[in-house]
Parts: C-alpha cells; structure tokens; sequence
C-alpha cells in the first residue's frame, strides 16, 4: 500500500489495457500468477494476459508466496515503450495476495447523494441522454439484428459484397455478445474508423475494420488485421477492457463510454496524462463523432 501511495496508484486496471501503453507508465494490475521462472540470475512471473495465455513479468527476486501456479496477486508494474510497434517491457515494482491488498483497499460506504470522485475529469462531455448497454438490441433476436447490421454496413461501403456484410456484422455481434459489449459501439467506431473497409491503411500503418496498430494488433494477439474476424475479436476485446478499467476508476458508465473511446484513439497513457479526453483536436472529433453516431444508433431504446 505504501508503494501505491508512492505511485500515485488510485484504481486497479487488467492485463489487457497495457497493450495501449505507450511511454512509461506505473499501474496496479489484479491478474493470476500462473507460475515463475528464472534466467540469467533473474526472476519472472507469468501472469494471465486475459485473452488465454500469459505475459512475462520481469522481477529481480520471485516473492516466495507466489512460487507455484494459478495465485491471485495484486501487482505493481512499470511498463513502458516508446512506440506501439515495440515491445512492452513490464518489470515488477511490488506484489501483494490479492485477498489482502483487497481488504485493505476496500473503500467505506459511499453516503447517499455524494458522487465518487475521479482524477479523470478533463475534457469530459455532457451526456445529453446517452446510456451505454451491454446489449446487441434488446428488442430484437440476434437472427434478426444480423441482416438489419449487414444492410447499414453495405450503405456505409457500398464496395462490400451481401456474403462478406453478412458475415462481419454476425462476427462483430458474435463476439460483442461473448465480451459484453454493445455492438452498436463497436459499430459506431467501425464506422469512424474505417467506413467499414477491411483493407483500410491508415497513412500512420493502421490496419483493417478497427484500425488495429502493428504493435497494438500483436499485443492483442492479433496475426493478420486485415482479416475481419481476427480485427473484431481484438477490437472488441480491447474496447471491454478499456470500459472495465475506467467504470472501475470513475463509478460513471457516460465517463467510462468517453475516456474508453479517447483511449482507443489516442492511447490509454495520453488519456492517464491529462486526466481525462486528452487535448488533441484529432481524438476530441473522434469522440464526438463515435458518441454522435451510437447516439444515432441506440435513439429508438429510449
């Protein structure tokens, strides 16, 4: 708890959202040890990445509670790199059993009428109504939401054929359902990104329907983001958890839909520098145009 404080740690994040960083950043992350190693005279943890396979946490000394497998641990880690197509180095700073820095860490009651504070404050916009759901369409059966999704695509990319419409609005329905996120923002973001074209190259190398950097699509596990189903899966599974890592800061379901979708574009390090939807007139658009468009799409809820 000391070297959190000494951190200026306030919130836990997961494995997943480090695949954003870019520069070097401190953060407390609650993930299983799944076992430890040592090379050269060194030590390292494998950690649960959260997509089903592990990352290598480097360590001078292996903390001898979490010699063995599958423990629950609350890490302190400095990760860092200086562009996305570099590889992440992450060295532990302090580690703790997950059951004793949680009670510890567990806030008092919040009294009624109070509001949870969040150094995630700047640039934030009104919410003018819009509610986030973790839903495809709550009126509709996925069998019927899958053509109604492939005509819209087909109006934005006129270029695509009827089978390959059909065929990624039932991948990113598919895996919007199995990562509890709504679908109609992963479309809106599609949509923003790249107009639905899964060959789109952006003049700063980003890849496919999401727009997936180099680095970032092979962080995620990512081998060919031109292929529609593997760039929806990491998408999707990126966006999940960018929204658990800021829910989880701010208490606020609008504040986390914004700072997840500034840190899809710019980068969840730009988004921990300036508190908040980072000053870039690119991102701040982006913002604006993603929520414009959910707004859009999730109107007839309400």
């Amino acid at each position: 708890m000391h070297l959190r404080k000494a951190s200026g740690i306030a919130d836990v994040t997961d494995v997943v959202s480090l695949e954003t960083t870019v520069g070097t950043r401190v953060v407390e992350v609650s993930t299983t040890v799944r076992g430890t190693f040592k090379v050269a005279g060194k030590g390292a943890l494998m950690i649960d990445d959260g997509k089903g396979g592990t990352t290598v946490v480097d360590c001078t000394n292996v903390p001898d509670w979490v010699i063995g497998s599958d423990t629950r641990a609350r890490l302190l880690l400095k990760v860092s790199r200086n562009e996305y197509t570099d590889e992440l180095t992450i060295d532990l700073l302090g580690a703790a059993p997950e059951e004793k820095v949680a009670a510890l860490a567990t806030p008092p009651p919040v009294k009624s009428g109070s509001k949870k504070s969040s150094r995630f404050s700047r640039g934030i916009l009104p919410s003018r109504g819009i509610t986030y759901r973790a839903t495809v369409n709550p009126n509709l059966p996925e069998s019927s939401v899958a053509p109604i999704y492939a005509d819209r695509f087909r109006k934005i990319n006129p270029r695509l054929s009827a089978g390959d419409a059909d065929a990624i609005a039932r991948v990113l329905i598919g895996y919007s359902l199995q990562y509890g996120v709504d679908a109609r923002l992963i479309v809106a973001m599609v949509t923003t990104e790249s107009h639905f074209n899964p060959y789109a190259t952006s003049r700063h190398g980003a890849q496919g329907l999401g727009q997936l950097m180099p680095g970032t699509a092979q962080g995620l596990g990512v081998g060919n983001a031109y292929d529609f189903e593997q760039n929806l899966e990491g998408m999707v599974r990126m966006v999940r958890g960018l929204l658990d890592t800021y829910k989880r800061a701010t208490g606020n379901d609008n504040t986390a839909l914004q700072l997840t979708v500034a840190a899809y574009n710019a980068g969840s390090g730009a988004v921990a520098k300036y508190g908040g939807i980072p000053p870039y007139t690119e991102t701040q658009n982006y913002v604006v145009k993603v929520l414009s468009l959910y707004e859009q799409l999730t109107s007839g809820d309400r």
